[in-house]
């Protein structure tokens, strides 16, 4: 079992339309050149346009669940999103680049995830001509994604380092390999309840296949890492650990107002009782309410829900009765 430590995997391409420039000086006829171009290549295979995404509270939604960036969920220039009929793989059209095909997988599965991605990818480059170079690989706009473009990660759940102020020395040694970790979020965003991606920095002079077994190997060792100091910790602070768990999980029971920081702080130590075995609440329940106490979900769920006030009373409403 791996969801106790890595909740998802995540292979995203980045690719560009040869002779077209990059998104930020695109105009809007040229931007819906691509998007006609996309949804040409991969009609007929399973992939639907979502109109929702002109939403902008359905498209934050989105990206509180990483499905999409949370750049492109702010985008105001013409873009599309295209997703296959499982909700497994989805393409952004207009982001950073002209395209970023995303596809995910439960747990540690960066195999599968890659396969389709790179499906998809195949799919579409028989009718799209992408920029490429002999010596570059496919040209992206940001010089870190040359080469295949791929970038391979997995979500983690680190409460036992992070408290243990070990993940300083883990950046340093994931730097040292080509490797990076950010926040929640990705790129600038903050370790909200312990959450962080582990991917590749590089992927130029690499391929698709050793990019995709380096990060699966890494994350086994610091998930391995994870549970030897969650053992240690836990052995060390057994009661104040135990009462943290427990009022933690308490609040979310019982409280009538909750914002979206107590309730990430209490999710993230009522998460971590669950795979310590310190209450009956399973992993996946908890994950699943993650995202149904994000913002945008639940303004979708009540119109003036706008007001933060309003949202956080919604809040404890949703997790009540959830658990």
């Amino acid at each position: 079992m791996t969801n106790d430590v890595i909740l998802r995997s995540r292979v995203r391409i980045a690719r560009n339309i040869k002779d077209y420039p990059f998104p930020p000086v695109l105009n809007d006829a040229c931007r819906k050149e691509i998007i006609e171009k996309v949804t040409t290549a991969s009609a007929g295979h399973g992939y639907i346009n979502d109109d929702k995404i002109a939403d902008a509270v359905y498209a934050h939604t989105l990206s509180e669940e990483n499905l999409i960036s949370r750049e492109f969920a702010a985008e105001k220039e013409r873009h599309a999103l295209l997703k296959n009929e499982d909700c497994e793989t989805y393409i952004m059209v207009c982001e950073e680049d002209h395209l970023r095909i995303q596809s995910f997988s439960d747990g540690l599965d960066l195999a599968k995830a890659g396969e389709r991605a790179i499906e998809c990818e195949k799919l579409l480059s028989k009718k799209i001509n992408f920029a490429f170079n002999s010596d570059l690989g496919y040209l992206t706009r940001c010089p870190t994604n040359l080469g295949t473009a791929m970038r391979a990660s997995v979500m983690m759940f680190l409460p036992a380092l992070t408290m243990t102020h070990r993940m300083g020395d883990v950046k340093t040694q994931l730097e040292k390999i080509g490797m990076t970790i950010r926040g929640m979020y990705g790129e600038g965003s903050n370790a909200d309840a312990y959450m962080y991606q582990i991917s590749n920095r590089l992927s130029l002079g690499h391929s698709e296949q050793d990019l995709l077994s380096k990060t699966a190997a890494v994350a086994k060792r610091i998930a391995e890492d994870e549970r030897n100091a969650r053992s240690a910790a836990f052995e060390a602070n057994k009661d104040v650990l135990t009462d943290k768990i427990m009022r933690s999980l308490g609040t979310l029971k019982y409280a009538h107002v909750i914002s979206s920081k107590e309730f990430l702080d209490c999710y993230a130590y009522v998460r971590l009782g669950s795979v310590l075995k310190l209450c009956d609440v399973p992993c996946e329940k908890l994950d699943k309410l993650l995202y149904k106490a994000m913002p945008a979900h639940i303004m979708m769920l009540r119109e003036n829900a706008e007001n933060s006030h309003e949202r956080d009373k919604m809040r404890a409403k949703i997790i009540k009765e959830y658990l």
